[in-house]
């Protein structure tokens, strides 16, 4: 048996979101309005360009994996984390 759990620092997010765990699949929504997205898990590079970001975890190894989401309004940027756990 396994479980999948995210925990947020909110104290250190400067963009809301919400993350939703459904079996497998982890599916974060991070606020719109804003110019660009850019999704990491690890340090690479997720195809999502939008304010969703869904990922399967069903062959993800046990461990913890980090999220970061950074996001750009004209100049400024703003980021959001929380790592996700598998056991």
């Amino acid at each position: 048996m396994y479980s999948i759990e995210a925990s947020i620092d909110y104290d250190n997010s400067d963009v809301s979101a919400e993350v939703e765990i459904s079996g497998n699949t982890v599916t974060i929504t991070a606020e719109a309005g804003f110019d660009s997205y850019q999704w990491k898990v690890d340090g690479v590079v997720q195809q999502s360009v939008t304010n969703v970001l869904e990922l399967d975890m069903s062959d993800w190894k046990a461990g913890v994996y980090d999220v970061v989401l950074c996001v750009k309004k004209g100049e400024e940027v703003y980021s959001w984390t929380t790592t996700i756990s598998k056991e």
